[in-house]
């Protein structure tokens, strides 16, 4: 219970401990018994439901058991205090003809929790409020990011507009469609976006020159000279070699670079995977931005988008995720298009992208206290990655 302590606090409690009041509430918990959505008993249609990615069969039936225990009244029950001046209680004053529901956010140093604002039994806005200093930088970096892209007017995609932010959360508008559809397969749709957003944002700068390589290269370091998460132990089926040998890895590849080349960068979503989109007539709507970067190489976000939903959606081995890239990159046209038009190297950008995520994940699950077993699926791909990089004596993309 101390996580979700952590989380009712920040959210229901203040200083103003002579003023509150006791609400009912009723919450769903994730496998672990921890809280997973907390929402009054006022509510009057189970919106958290907009929090869930329903990208898989199985996701779609656990919906519909959660929508099913909500009208039943069949979650478990739990009084709170509502403090005056909390979060809680300004959102309540604020956005006072609203109902609203909770996402407790993911464990983690990243973990920010979500407050859903309906009116009408629709899903009007997300509060985003940061429970940690990473979670605060994370919510400001999204707040410059689409404050930025906004800018530009966009045929193929949507972005969330800002309503209001503050230091320590970000109110944003739902850009989800009426008749919203996810798709774990990566088409056209998705490419188009890419495209759409590299044309406004690139600029070119040698590899060197760039944020995205001092990122790397100061992950790279951090890691080399870190202690080993002990969290690692706790899994005999997991050899922790691993670790060591995916960092000495990524330095040989990284040292394998020519820096002084000049490439493209443009802006990156950074999270570009099927649970942070929605597709309606050919159209993305694509939210969470909170890792994006406008300097990133291009074709990240596609290589993301594959890795992600191969490992943790499909489950597929090394071999399936090489194979759905290579198919890409050898028969989708607009892939070739995007290659050709920004004069891609897509040998040297794969190498990019797997030593900017890969570094920039370990170094996060290494400082992370509690462990989720995608995270091993996750390590256990990339050292397969990595090992068919430095084996192989030639690039690994032949056909383009």
């Amino acid at each position: 219970m101390n996580s979700d302590k952590v989380v009712l606090d920040s959210l229901f409690k203040s200083e103003n401990i002579n003023h509150k009041k006791n609400d009912t509430f009723y919450f769903i918990s994730n496998p672990d018994g921890t809280i997973r959505w907390i929402y009054p008993k006022s509510l009057k249609k189970p919106s958290f439901l907009s929090f869930y990615s329903t990208s898989s069969i199985r996701a779609k039936i656990l919906a519909s058991i959660f929508r099913l225990s909500f009208y039943f009244r069949l979650n478990k029950k739990i009084e709170l205090e509502v403090f005056k001046d909390s979060i809680i209680d300004r959102i309540i004053k604020q956005y006072k003809d609203f109902n609203y529901s909770i996402f407790t956010g993911t464990i983690g140093i990243n973990r920010k929790a979500i407050i859903e604002l309906n009116q009408n039994n629709s899903t009007k806005y997300f509060v985003k409020v940061a429970l940690t200093e990473q979670s605060k930088n994370l919510i400001n970096n999204e707040k410059a990011i689409l404050n930025e892209l906004n800018k530009y007017q966009y045929q193929s995609l949507t972005i969330p507009k800002i309503i209001e932010s503050d230091s320590d959360y970000i109110t944003i508008d739902n850009i989800a469609p009426k008749n919203q559809t996810q798709s774990s397969t990566l088409n056209e749709i998705h490419l188009n976006a890419l495209d759409e957003i590299y044309s406004k944002t690139v600029e070119n700068k040698s590899i060197k020159d760039s944020t995205y390589f001092e990122i790397i290269k100061e992950n790279i370091k951090v890691l080399s000279n870190a202690s080993l998460n002990k969290n690692f132990d706790k899994n005999k089926n997991f050899d922790k070699n691993k670790i060591e040998i995916l960092i000495k890895n990524m330095k040989t590849i990284l040292e394998s670079l020519n820096t002084e080349k000049e490439i493209s960068f443009a802006y990156g979503h950074n999270d570009f995977t099927p649970w942070n989109m929605f597709i309606e007539n050919n159209h993305l709507y694509l939210f969470d931005w909170e890792l994006a970067k406008k300097d990133i190489v291009l074709l990240y976000d596609f290589f993301h988008f594959i890795f992600q939903s191969q490992i943790l959606i499909s489950k597929s081995d090394y071999k399936t995720i090489f194979e759905v890239i290579a198919t890409h990159i050898k028969n989708n046209t607009k892939l070739k298009d995007i290659i050709q038009k920004y004069n891609i190297d897509i040998n040297e950008n794969y190498k990019l992208y797997l030593l900017y995520t890969v570094s920039y994940y370990l170094d996060k699950y290494n400082n992370q206290e509690t462990f989720y077993k995608q995270i091993y699926w996750i390590i256990n791909i990339w050292d397969e990655t990595y090992n068919d990089l430095v084996d192989k004596k030639r690039e690994i993309f032949d056909e383009q």
